[in-house]
């Protein structure tokens, strides 16, 4: 079909946002909605918008009056936007920084109306966001870190607690510092700032039994580490969040690279990695770190409640730890052993908790058979979950029967990306 070229129109340069808008151009037909207008010089198909101006959030809001706007905080540097007012279904648009690079505006996801790709809080300091509203939801993609250079988005280095080593094989304890290290390179990109490294260092915060989040930032163009305490196991005192690059930085703070996540033992300033207490953990190029313990303690215990497996909380023994900065797959096998004496002995529920002494988790647990006669038998279960982010540990524990067996070996192995 023959193009038909529409003449005789006025342009108007000041448009609503219902508007509907016929441009004329000389390379064919065009007509959309504004403010953006649709141009259709085939075989190319350009947008244009209407010249970005300026809104100041107020009270964590926006209201809209057109398709591109500009942003500014209430007050400072930083502020949040939660809720994006004045659309109607159909509208989208654009948004971006007025002082790029020196203000940080943080999109907020489920607070108000707003929900972001990811499901996470977006930091934009760079770049632009696209909007799209269905007239009370407004979806949200892209954002602000920046990109480019710097061998990409994925840094090249590991935190770990040996210098030069970025993956530890040996066991680590009383580690007092915290190493960023070369591995599948020596490049990071730092919210659009490529800088090239050698191995740099932080120290392990004077604090105890405390999780802590590990940054990167730039330094006058040299790379430079930081730490910031958790408030407890479970839960982060500054939260992170996805940047416009999908990468997670402190919130509200994209010059603070998030690199993983650490926690201190019982004594002041220390942390360690070992095969039964991981309390290091990457958030780039993660390999598999294993956790594996075997406890041998021939007992019996014939009380219908849990307990310790042999009454025993030692970590090496019944017990390991581990620490993770954002959820993850875990990947478990448990193995478990009796001995019965008698027929009709039955030997104990042995079984593996979480965070937990008094009982199984999920269906982490095997029940020790009915015995013929005197024997020796055993069994062993995988199991995986999506782990939630902190610190846990895996108890072996035990739930008696009577008559009893004795309950002889007891194992943990499991693993995760870190």
């Amino acid at each position: 079909m023959a193009n038909i070229q529409i003449t005789g129109l006025v342009e108007d340069t000041s448009p609503s946002a219902t508007d509907v808008l016929v441009k004329e151009d000389s390379g064919g037909i065009s007509t959309n909605k504004t403010p953006l207008q649709y141009v259709a010089t085939a075989p190319q198909v350009h947008y244009m918008y209407k010249a970005a101006t300026e809104l100041t959030i107020s009270s964590d809001e926006i209201t809209v009056t057109q398709s591109a706007h500009k942003l500014q905080p209430e007050t400072g540097t930083s502020d949040d936007l939660a809720t994006i007012s004045g659309t109607v279904d159909g509208e989208s648009g654009i948004l971006f920084i007025t002082d790029e690079g020196t203000d940080t505006i943080t999109i907020k996801h489920g607070t108000g109306n707003i929900d972001i790709v990811g499901g996470s809080d977006l930091d934009l300091s760079n770049g632009a966001v696209f909007w799209y509203s269905d007239g009370t939801t407004i979806y949200v993609i892209g954002g602000g870190g920046g990109g480019g250079g710097g061998g990409g988005l994925v840094p090249g280095g590991r935190i770990t607690l040996t210098t030069g080593i970025p993956v530890t094989t040996a066991n680590v304890t009383a580690a007092t510092t915290i190493y960023y290290t070369p591995y599948v390179g020596n490049d990071i990109n730092i919210n659009g700032t490529a800088l090239t490294f050698s191995e740099t260092s932080v120290s392990v915060p004077a604090t105890t039994v405390t999780p802590f989040d590990i940054f990167a930032y730039n330094n006058s163009g040299t790379l430079a580490l930081e730490t910031l305490n958790w408030t407890n196991d479970t839960t982060r005192a500054t939260a992170i969040a996805i940047a416009g690059d999908g990468r997670y930085y402190k919130s509200g703070d994209t010059t603070r690279l998030y690199l993983g996540t650490g926690r201190t033992t019982g004594v002041s300033g220390q942390t360690q990695s070992t095969t039964s207490s991981r309390l290091l953990w990457n958030m780039y190029n993660q390999i598999d770190r294993a956790i594996q313990v075997k406890y041998e303690a021939s007992h019996a215990y014939t009380t219908g409640s849990y307990r310790a497996w042999n009454a025993n909380t030692t970590l090496g023994q019944a017990k390991t730890e581990f620490l993770i900065g954002l959820s993850t797959l875990v990947d478990l096998i448990m193995s478990a052993a009796w001995e019965a004496y008698d027929t009709n002995d039955v030997g104990p529920r042995i079984a593996i908790g979480l965070d937990s002494v008094t009982a199984s988790f999920g269906s982490l647990y095997i029940d020790g058979l009915t015995a013929s006669g005197a024997d020796l038998y055993g069994y062993s279960i995988p199991y995986k979950w999506y782990c939630a982010a902190g610190y846990h540990y895996m108890q072996a524990s035990e739930y008696g029967y009577s008559p009893s067996g004795n309950a002889l070996y007891v194992g943990q192995h499991y693993s995760w990306m870190g």
